[in-house]
């Protein structure tokens, strides 16, 4: 009897054992079930019909925004400083260095030819710059009734602006069509300022090439065939070779990265769209 039993209890236990067993698939079913639940729960007890992920945007650039308004005031006649220090160096080298080797293995026609392009493109770099630097980007007039159209009331100003305005934390005041707030002009790009910004940034890249395309010549053979002489662990800038390793970085350097914000903002003047505005359509 006891043997009996206690082998009706093993096959009992058996079939609880089967009867309790989940297969892989039921499990991960339960479990995105479960998670379902979560989900629909939270939404439930964080609704808000006033949401949106433009809302959820400006809270998480929050503290790029702080950042932005809090140093970008200090840096950015540092940035500027920074820029010419940078554009005067790379024409000086230019000078120095690569206008004597022309003088010296180049016939004299090709050399003006070279030196008046080079100046050309010099003047656009510098007439630009200083458009886009000095001119207004453009102010929401003070009077409404100025306004022709109103799309809405800006927060901080509480003043009302024109369609595609926005409000420069920077600067402190809107802007019509703004793009963006600039550093390297310390100040905003807009309505009137944007056609010089966009120029600069082509006779940039332009010069950034001419000189890449001028200069390859000579880095070439300064790598291959020219003497090091110096010293390693003391670096000279005023040396001709380390000078034209200095001008190949910034000046590569630039070239792609400029080029590249160059392409960018190209395709948005081809949309009709600003910076601005092509960040709030993606969201």
């Amino acid at each position: 009897m006891w043997m009996l039993f206690k082998k009706a209890c093993q096959n009992q236990r058996v079939k609880m054992i089967k009867l309790h067993w989940n297969s892989p698939k039921e499990i991960v079913r339960r479990l995105k079930s479960r998670l379902e639940l979560i989900r629909i729960a939270f939404l439930s007890l964080t609704y808000n019909e006033h949401l949106s992920w433009n809302y959820a945007f400006d809270t998480l650039m929050e503290p790029a925004i702080w950042f932005i308004d809090t140093f970008c005031k200090l840096l950015g006649p540092l940035f500027v400083t920074g820029f010419i220090l940078l554009t005067s160096s790379a024409v000086f080298i230019a000078y120095h260095v690569g206008l004597p080797y022309y003088i010296q293995h180049k016939n004299p026609w090709y050399v003006a030819f070279v030196v008046i392009l080079g100046n050309y493109i010099k003047i656009n770099v510098i007439f630009y710059y200083w458009n886009a630097f000095w001119t207004d980007p453009g102010q929401v007039p003070i009077k409404a009734e100025d306004i022709k159209t109103i799309s809405t009331i800006c927060k901080k100003c509480i003043h009302p602006k024109p369609p595609r305005t926005h409000h420069c934390s920077v600067c402190d005041r809107c802007i019509l069509k703004m793009d963006h707030h600039c550093p390297w002009i310390n100040g905003c790009i807009g309505h009137f300022n944007h056609r010089y910004f966009f120029m600069f940034m082509v006779s940039m890249v332009v010069g950034c090439f001419f000189i890449m395309l001028f200069g390859v010549e000579i880095f070439y053979q300064e790598v291959f065939y020219g003497e090091s002489n110096e010293d390693i662990s003391s670096f000279d800038l005023t040396v001709p070779r380390n000078m034209i390793f200095y001008e190949a970085f910034v000046i590569t350097g630039t070239f792609f990265m400029l080029g590249g914000l160059m392409l960018w903002h190209a395709k948005l003047i081809h949309q009709g769209e600003t910076s601005i505005g092509n960040v709030q359509l993606q969201f």
